[in-house]
């Protein structure tokens, strides 16, 4: 049986990450103390109806969200059931947007502050994020795009099915991106911010692409960065990872790491990838 455990911060988006479960046909529960999971598991078995795939999402309402029950799973994938910890969260701005935006009351117990609440509430999930085996930051995504990300991620994964490329560029100066599963640092190559006719271009324009591809290194880079995917990739697939997020970062996230990553697409293009880019930070 594949199980998945959707957990993380309130006002990340677990409701509709669960819901766009359900959709892809997972038998769906939301708040089962983790403590019924095994005899849940084992009432399946000998149900008729033949469930083969769980979600269930896990807060802090339930009242029973604690790292060393997670650290659990591990009897329970002994035991040859495939189990994925899913870790959702937000920035502290954003959750707190979602909640005065909903006139929510955070489900934090006590007469904390939203703010307050949301804080004590990163504390607690700390240990449970660490042993997760997908962490998805949501604070870019709309209830759509998050819609989307699930269903691609948690299709039936199987050999013939291309392997679903995340491509982030991004500016250092603006956080990286928490979801990423490679990080590629690119501000050690020529820096177009620096000419003044480039200054205020982008990686995406004609002008930039050639200043930063007639250097010797970032070709160089380049070559090395494709051996290193062609070399990876294929672990992670062995893994049965359905998807993979690199992220490609330079100081602002317009020029060098654009690039970089609309090259990168350009030669993951020509394999059986199914590919996705996204520049976070070009317009900052």
């Amino acid at each position: 049986m594949r199980i998945v455990i959707i957990t993380g911060i309130s006002g990340s988006g677990k409701s509709t990450a669960l819901k766009a479960l359900e959709d892809i046909g997972f038998f769906c529960m939301d708040n089962l103390p983790f403590a019924l999971l095994p005899k849940f598991l084992e009432l399946s078995k000998s149900s008729q109806e033949g469930i083969s795939k769980v979600a269930m999402m896990m807060d802090v309402r339930s009242g029973d969200v604690r790292d060393t029950h997670f650290s659990d799973v591990k009897k329970l994938k002994d035991q040859g059931h495939q189990i994925e910890i899913v870790f959702m969260e937000a920035t502290e701005e954003v959750v707190l947007k979602r909640f005065q935006a909903t006139r929510r009351k955070h489900p934090w117990p006590g007469k904390l502050s939203i703010t307050e609440a949301i804080q004590e509430e990163k504390k607690l999930f700390l240990p449970i994020k660490k042993i997760a085996d997908i962490v998805i930051d949501t604070s870019d995504l709309n209830i759509h795009q998050l819609r989307s990300f699930i269903h691609k991620t948690f299709k039936k994964v199987d050999t013939d099915q291309p392997m679903q490329i995340l491509l982030y560029s991004f500016g250092y100066n603006y956080g990286i991106p928490s979801d990423a599963d490679i990080v590629m640092d690119v501000r050690c190559l020529p820096n177009p911010f620096f000419v003044d006719r480039l200054k205020e271009l982008t990686g995406e324009d004609p002008l930039v692409v050639e200043y930063i591809l007639s250097h010797q290194e970032a070709q160089e880079f380049l070559q090395k960065f494709y051996n290193l995917l062609d070399y990876v990739i294929p672990l992670y697939k062995k893994e049965d990872k359905s998807y993979l997020t690199v992220a490609i970062g330079c100081t602002g996230g317009r020029h060098r790491s654009v690039v970089i990553t609309n090259k990168i697409q350009e030669y993951l293009s020509k394999k059986n990838f199914s590919l996705e880019v996204k520049h976070r930070d070009i317009g900052k």
